[in-house]
């Protein structure tokens, strides 16, 4: 568990290094107040017609 810690820290930094990096070479920040959703087309009926994947031969 230790060992999970430390790595998921480790990625925290450098993850967070980076973003320093490209905020400062831009010269804006890359953080938004949108999210993922803002950008996914809902679906527009749970009745949407769902075709299976052709069999392959």
């Amino acid at each position: 568990m230790s060992e999970s810690r430390q790595a998921a820290q480790a990625g925290g930094q450098i993850a967070k290094n980076t973003r320093d990096d490209l905020e400062r070479q831009l010269g804006r920040t890359v953080i938004s107040s949108e999210s993922a959703s803002d950008y996914i087309k809902p679906i527009e009926s749970k009745d949407a017609e769902i075709r299976p994947l052709p069999k392959e031969e």
